[in-house]
């Protein structure tokens, strides 16, 4: 079904957005049905921030050192491209990725500068995930740096990045690996982690752990930082597991949905909590159909992007306490987003 796209923000506080222009005119690339918002409480104020602010087809939005970072899929036929606004709304500057950039991912290292890489996540079946790194001021980019320091694939479908210490990790989902990689120089060691749980697909990090939602079975699998093992695994029940992110001592999985080999799909609308000391499931709870993106808001509670069915049951937002179990419903359906400094920055779909 074709998906309408909106840019979305929701802020705590009143943002001013300017212009989207940059101070010199960029090459064409008109956005079509963009727009910023803000919403602030329970209540959405419909009144438009930012229009044509240069985007087409986002994919991904990552909010850091006061700027936002939004990437495009390409139309799913050629590379993407990541973008970079201020806090303002100005374009600082676009580069060319690789195929279906996915994340961009801020990493700190000795001699590495100002850098993030770029998780390019590749079309299924082609085995052509790829890495790109861009310095984050100047929007300079260099592609296939994975390949070109390990001389191998990143792998078939690179799903998600995480910088943690000097090391990233990425889980690359049917190769059924984590790919850990020294910031410093890209080179990187692969973890099979097929003899645990298969496809894997989210990361989270905490406490010199690394947990990864997988596919099969329904689990999360914690990897040790220091070993580079699989120390154990978290069976949760449910469905395919997305989404993961750590508040108030645990750990918030979203259980998003299955399908049969008919393409019939049965969907969860619920998140699992994981006690990260006992590593043992606490309790779920229902949030709404199909729930895929989970980021920490603050200490103690999460924001869950649910998708729907794409039909009858409509996507949503919610704002999860993980103390009480408590669940505000926001009234604007985030297909991605990220959180900055206690706001949430992202974009809506409607199906």
């Amino acid at each position: 079904m074709k998906r309408t796209l909106y840019i979305l923000m929701i802020v705590s506080t009143f943002v001013a957005f300017t212009s989207c222009k940059p101070e010199e005119e960029p090459e064409p690339d008109p956005i079509r049905n963009s727009l910023y918002w803000k919403i602030d409480g329970t209540t959405c104020d419909a009144t438009p921030i930012l229009a044509d602010c240069g985007i087409a087809n986002p994919y991904s939005i990552n909010v850091f050192d006061n700027h936002i970072y939004i990437t495009t899929d390409g139309g799913y036929s050629s590379n993407g491209d990541v973008f970079c606004f201020n806090m303002s709304g100005t374009r600082q500057w676009k580069a060319e990725a690789g195929m279906l950039p996915s994340k961009v991912e801020p990493y700190e290292n000795a001699g590495t500068g100002n850098m993030a890489y770029v998780l390019n996540e590749g079309m299924w079946g082609n085995n052509d995930a790829s890495l790109s790194k861009v310095n984050r001021a100047q929007g300079n980019i260099s592609n296939k740096v994975f390949s070109n320091a390990n001389h191998r694939s990143l792998g078939d479908v690179a799903q998600d990045i995480v910088a943690y210490g000097s090391k990233a990790y990425v889980a690359v989902t049917f190769s059924n690996s984590v790919e850990v990689i020294n910031t410093g120089n890209d080179l990187s060691t692969r973890i099979d982690v097929s003899s645990s749980a298969k496809n894997p697909r989210r990361i989270a990090a905490h406490g010199g752990k690394i947990y990864v939602t997988c596919y099969d079975p329904c689990s999360v699998v914690r990897i040790d930082t220091a070993t580079l093992t699989v120390e154990a695994v978290c069976r949760l029940g449910g469905y395919h597991p997305e989404g993961i992110a750590v508040a108030g001592g645990k750990l918030v999985v979203a259980s998003s949905h299955i399908s049969d080999e008919h393409s019939n799909y049965t969907y969860d609308d619920k998140v699992y909590i994981v006690d990260i000391a006992s590593f043992e499931v606490q309790n779920t709870i229902t949030v709404g159909t199909n729930p895929v993106v989970v980021k920490a808001l603050d200490a103690n509670k999460v924001v869950v992007g649910y998708v729907g069915d794409y039909g009858q049951k409509p996507a949503g937002t919610a704002i999860v306490d993980v103390t009480d179990g408590s669940v505000r419903q926001l009234d604007k359906a985030l297909y991605n987003f990220d959180i900055y400094e206690g706001s949430i920055y992202g974009y809506e779909s409607i199906y």
